[in-house]
């Protein structure tokens, strides 16, 4: 008899949560709703001439090269930067690094080199957010957040990179770093893609917060490492 008072005075707050779970969904789909008035259309893109433009010293894979000539067309900083975008196995389903390579063949005269990672194979609770799998707002905005990377990446020497290898052994370190290239991103006017791809990832993985590829098992805990479809959209209504 007792066990069944205390579950009756708790039925109200169950209730409670139940209808903040279903507001919150609500909300949720509300805003990645947004997507689909500003979606994408490949269709009406000329592509050969934003290869003109954008593609000089780049190495874009024909299977991709459509979403990140896209995503170029938004970084008019980077239209000389050397960028090689390569399609392996990897874990992280992006990854933005220094052309290391590059770097060494020029005896450190090739700084300004950077690699694009983009992976076609991967563990099998991320496959469902390769690249390919994406649809195509979804493929621009995540290639907008890589290229973010770059821009802020290009600024580096020598000791910046040594500080940012340090950095990663901090996960706050690496959650303002990550919430930091998704502000940029919409500060370069790839807010609804970015939107389309944290709705994407939240959807495919059914979580509440993405937390990146080597932390798809950790709780969310309140962290915010990339910018929730909440924030995005907030964003987007102050621009």
């Amino acid at each position: 008899m007792k066990r069944r008072k205390i579950t009756d005075s708790l039925l109200p707050f169950y209730c409670l949560l139940i209808c903040l779970a279903g507001f919150a969904g609500k909300q949720a789909r509300g805003q990645c709703a947004q997507v689909a008035g500003h979606a994408a259309d490949p269709s009406t893109a000329d592509f050969a001439q934003l290869e003109k433009e954008f593609g000089s010293r780049k190495q874009i894979p024909a299977s991709v090269k459509e979403p990140v000539l896209m995503a170029l067309s938004h970084f008019p900083e980077l239209r000389n930067t050397r960028i090689r975008f390569r399609i392996r196995h990897a874990l992280s389903p992006l990854t933005t690094n220094r052309d290391w390579g590059y770097y060494f063949a020029h005896l450190g005269f090739g700084r300004r080199a950077f690699v694009v990672t983009i992976s076609d194979r991967s563990a099998e609770k991320l496959t469902p957010i390769l690249f390919n799998r994406l649809d195509f707002d979804a493929q621009v905005g995540v290639a907008g957040h890589e290229l973010c990377h770059v821009s802020d990446f290009k600024h580096k020497h020598l000791f910046g990179w040594f500080r940012l290898g340090l950095g990663h052994l901090s996960a706050r370190y690496v959650d303002r770093l990550e919430f930091g290239t998704d502000s940029s991103c919409i500060a370069h006017g790839l807010g609804f893609n970015l939107l389309a791809w944290s709705c994407f990832v939240r959807r495919a993985l059914q979580v509440q917060g993405w937390q990146g590829a080597g932390n798809g098992t950790l709780p969310f805990k309140g962290r915010e490492r990339y910018m929730n479809p909440s924030t995005i959209a907030a964003r987007l209504q102050n621009i």
